[in-house]
């Protein structure tokens, strides 16, 4: 009868602080997903479509489906054509490529939009992590915060006016909270800046449209061979889903940490595993993968050297089951002892800073961001092993 009530109701005002996660483990901690269908459903028909539209060679996009970006999806809806939503959400949305869609969604479908930047990301590094800064949240976040006020009025005629305001750099947690209790309201800020976002709906650090002039370094067109590119392959690096498991320092540890969770694998029924974490890190995914390769036993010749985040180097236990997403990696660095050279990057969509990096060993795919990975040469597994450059043009 409540939710009956409330979805009746004439709701005008939604805040809220939503979730930041993009997904949710669920065998271990007995948490499943929930699945939203109909907030998806809008999400991919307003924000994605309006992505895609703006940029159509836009790469990953899975963060639109964030429980944030679902909240504000919702919330947009839920107050019609009027209302207003205070929001304290992971501030990504605001420079993220793959968000572009959303910005472009707000400037239409409100009339004012304020963007207090509370900054804070702790995924930065050197100089720029220090003027990051603190988060408002404690040690337990690493995500940069924002908080976004939205206003519609059904006497909206144009697209919404977006101010914008940075707290400034290198301010401690404590800091930063004692100017958001001084600012207590929008009032209490004297500097909004009002945005102009540009063509490809940037609000901050709008790009220059010198590169569009150059080849890019791949593409989705480039690999059905329909445009030019530097690479014709490239991938996202490997996803784990197990770090703990699958990486150590320690040959012997690692050996150690598979023989456990293989041995446990091998005893249990794979439609309805008991959970033990000390064991094993379960997933639905690692269920079908030993459903069709089986449970292959522990084997030495298995263990590679990894490039597992910058600088460092990990071993590493390289097994099409319990590897949750291996993409092309296996045709880059398909033997333990392969010779190759990879270039890794942020995926396109992802954060608002660049950086490279040269690997000569298997990538992890957070090595850079969500790295994309681009590799001098490749192998064709399907058939009798064959290398080739992977280069289109120099």
């Amino acid at each position: 009868k409540g939710i009956r009530r409330q979805r009746k109701a004439n709701i005008t005002v939604i805040v809220g602080n939503p979730p930041y996660s993009a997904g949710q483990s669920n065998y271990n901690d007995q948490n499943q997903n929930v699945e939203y269908p109909g907030i998806d459903g809008r999400i991919k028909s307003t924000y994605l479509e309006k992505t895609k539209s703006i940029n159509p060679k836009i790469g990953l996009v899975r963060s639109l489906y964030d429980s944030y970006i679902r909240s504000l999806r919702w919330a947009s809806d839920r107050i019609g054509e009027s209302g207003i939503i205070g929001f304290v959400t992971n501030a990504s949305f605001i420079r993220s490529e793959a968000a572009t869609g959303v910005r472009a969604c707000l400037q239409e479908e409100f009339t004012d939009v304020w963007v207090f930047d509370l900054r804070g990301n702790a995924r930065t590094q050197g100089e720029e992590r220090k003027k990051e800064a603190g988060t408002v949240f404690g040690g337990g976040s690493r995500a940069p915060v924002a908080i976004t006020i939205l206003v519609k009025s059904p006497k909206k005629t144009g697209p919404a006016t977006i101010r914008y305001h940075d707290i400034g750099d290198y301010h401690t947690r404590e800091q930063k909270l004692e100017i958001i209790r001084n600012a207590a309201s929008i009032q209490g800020i004297s500097d909004w800046q009002i945005m102009t976002p540009d063509k490809h709906h940037d609000w901050i650090g709008q790009r220059s449209n010198e590169f569009d002039k150059y080849l890019p370094m791949g593409s989705k067109d480039a690999k059905a061979g329909k445009e030019n590119a530097i690479f014709r392959l490239y991938s996202s690096g490997v996803a784990t889903g197990r770090d703990v498991w699958i990486y150590n320092s320690s040959q012997k540890i690692l050996s150690k940490n598979m023989k456990t969770h293989i041995d446990y694998a091998s005893t249990q029924d794979l439609k309805n595993p008991i959970i033990n974490p000390k064991k094993a890190k379960w997933t639905e995914e690692l269920s079908d993968a030993i459903r069709r390769t089986g449970n292959q036993p522990f084997n030495k010749d298995k263990i590679r050297t990894a490039l597992y985040r910058p600088f460092f180097k990990q071993y590493m236990y390289f097994d099409k089951a319990y590897d949750h997403r291996r993409y092309q990696i296996p045709k880059f660095f398909p033997e333990n002892d392969s010779k190759n050279l990879a270039i890794v990057v942020p995926a396109k969509g992802v954060g608002e800073k660049f950086s490279g990096l040269m690997s000569d060993a298997t990538p992890d795919l957070h090595v850079i961001e969500q790295s994309q990975v681009f590799s001098f040469k490749t192998k064709n597994v399907r058939s009798p092993p064959q290398e080739s450059a992977n280069t289109i043009c120099a």
